[in-house]
């Protein structure tokens, strides 16, 4: 098996992270190295129902441990930002809808991941529904 991925979530304010906390937890694939959070009751939250390590900003969980790639659930205003500074870091992104706030946020981002050569995916739901890979698979055919 490859090396597992050390993945860190920055943001718990998206309610989407708490559908995905679980998998990242227990996949075989996945270190999840913990979460960046600013709201001290989410925070909490994490701590009590994954025993995970949390910050208080995500520049300080950048700081502290090793990743590979973040998971950006943070607000709308917060997301192209961090994701920036993550791909700058050679980090992977993947960040929940919408991609950022504003349209000079998203070419930000994209610049960031291509200058640095790293993946970024924005976790948009149609591109998992069966229809759409349907739909996909046969323009590919």
């Amino acid at each position: 098996m490859a090396t597992a991925l050390r993945i860190g979530v920055i943001g718990l304010s998206h309610d989407h992270v708490w559908d995905h906390l679980g998998d990242l937890t227990t996949s075989e694939n996945v270190v999840f190295v913990g979460a960046a959070e600013k709201d001290e009751q989410l925070r909490a939250k994490l701590e009590h129902e994954y025993s995970s390590r949390t910050w208080a900003h995500w520049n300080e969980m950048l700081e502290a441990v090793e990743l590979d790639a973040v998971f950006v659930y943070a607000s709308n205003r917060e997301g192209a930002e961090a994701s920036v500074v993550a791909a700058d870091r050679g980090l992977h992104v993947m960040i929940e809808k919408p991609m950022a706030a504003t349209f000079a946020g998203a070419q930000a981002m994209l610049a960031s991941a291509s200058r640095a050569g790293t993946a970024l995916m924005v976790n948009w739901p149609f591109a998992w529904w069966p229809q759409m890979q349907q739909a996909l698979a046969a323009v590919k055919a």
